[in-house]
């Protein structure tokens, strides 16, 4: 390229608003913050910012969750994203443009030597997509983990299942305003479709109103007909899940609607589900008498 006509520069910024949410208002995307364009983060991050936010807003609107979704929730775990994020792209801003002499021989080796080792190339691409970002196990929407499962805060891992003839990702079985009660067993037995009947009542259906469950197995032809009817039963055949959850056999992972981990365990443990959504307020209509009277947690 040579001989231009016109040139202009856009310098970077590194902003953030003081807090997110203030009264009735919520800011989301550039709107909070801006960062270096270097591996869109602010794209990315105004993204998961909207997600966060609208599922959020909708338990409130629906009367299944409280106002401390926003003033608790989304303000503390967007705001630590928001400064990992500019932590992240303010260093690589200043190591990209760096001009003295030291700093560019030192650039070029380091860019040479690393980007062809196998830790660069498998976690580069997950962390600038967002994939590695956790908000933690102490965020209020976190529940306990047990090891070798995906933990609290974090976001599942990818695994293909079957769909017809091809395949779908894990993440497509989340649903937009429902969290997800992913149970995993390697072989179902009576015992575990009793447990989930049992579970899985018609009142604990109107209770919980944002709820869906998913039983993934290896195999699943006998079963396909004692499953309550609601319940999503998935063969996995090939395993993809069970090696994404470190060959573990048997386990319940609670998901969030935006696709983060809120508890795991290698039980299915149904009480721990009843106990994270009711120690959060979390709470649909369960009965409806006369037209007024409701049951909350």
């Amino acid at each position: 390229m040579h001989s231009p006509q016109w040139l202009t520069c856009a310098p970077f910024y590194h902003r953030r608003a003081e807090t997110p949410v203030k009264g009735r208002i919520a800011l989301v995307g550039d709107a909070y913050h801006l960062f270096s364009p270097l591996g869109a983060q602010g794209l990315n991050a105004g993204l998961q910012d909207a997600f966060n936010l609208a599922w959020k807003l909708a338990y409130i609107e629906k009367d299944w969750g409280n106002p401390a979704l926003l003033v608790t929730s989304y303000r503390e775990e967007r705001e630590a994203i928001a400064k990992l994020i500019a932590t992240v792209t303010s260093k690589t801003t200043k190591y990209i443009t760096a001009t003295s002499l030291p700093t560019r021989v030192f650039r070029h080796w380091a860019t040479w030597y690393y980007n062809k080792t196998e830790r660069v190339q498998e976690k580069l691409p997950s962390l600038l997509a967002g994939l590695m970002q956790s908000y933690g196990p102490h965020a209020f929407l976190s529940g306990d983990s047990d090891d070798g499962l995906p933990q609290a805060g974090e976001r599942i891992p990818h695994a293909w299942l079957p769909d017809g003839q091809a395949q779908k990702p894990l993440a497509s079985l989340i649903h937009g305003t429902k969290y997800t009660l992913l149970l995993v067993k390697d072989r179902l037995d009576e015992n575990s479709i009793k447990s989930i009947e049992r579970f899985w009542n018609g009142f604990n259906r109107s209770r919980y109103p944002f709820l869906q469950l998913i039983i993934i197995s290896r195999e699943t032809a006998a079963w396909q007909r004692r499953v309550p009817g609601d319940c999503q039963l998935i063969d996995d055949r090939l395993g993809s899940t069970f090696e994404a959850l470190n060959e573990c056999r048997k386990g319940m992972i609670l998901i969030r609607p935006d696709g983060f981990c809120a508890l795991s365990s290698k039980l299915w443990l149904f009480n721990d589900v009843t106990r994270y959504f009711s120690h959060r307020r979390l709470d649909g209509t369960v009965f409806d008498l006369w037209g007024n009277l409701h049951y909350a947690a």
